[in-house]
């Protein structure tokens, strides 16, 4: 699963898991982490010129429960992703801005600094 999804992602990284279980996406949900990938991480990649670690992107429904993942989280479906970047003020601020999505989760520490979005 190495193949590219897009300029500076590949399908390996948004389907890894460090559950054990198998994780493979389906036809469906790999056109949806293509539409994820282009419509918010690959722009995001670009605008600021450094890596950005996607932490969890799709996952089946066994590895989603194995995590403790919401019943209807978009993972499930190849619609999310957690990530974390360098420049996660600026991230943030270009997301709200200039992408569409209908939710954004910044995860903090319990002293307020950002952990992943």
């Amino acid at each position: 699963m190495k193949r590219k999804i897009s300029k500076n992602f590949t399908l390996s990284e948004l389907v890894k898991t460090n559950t054990g279980l198998l994780n493979n996406p389906n036809d469906e949900q790999i056109i949806n982490l293509r539409i994820l990938t282009a419509a918010i991480l690959q722009p995001l990649r670009s605008l600021l010129n450094e890596k950005v670690v996607v932490t969890s992107g799709f996952r089946s429904k066994e590895v989603n429960t194995a995590v403790n993942g919401s019943v209807g989280s978009f993972h499930m479906s190849g619609m999310a992703a957690d990530f974390k970047v360098e420049s996660f003020e600026l991230a943030i601020e270009y997301i709200n801005a200039y992408l569409e999505f209908t939710e954004l989760g910044i995860y903090k520490t319990k002293k307020g600094v950002i952990k992943f979005i």
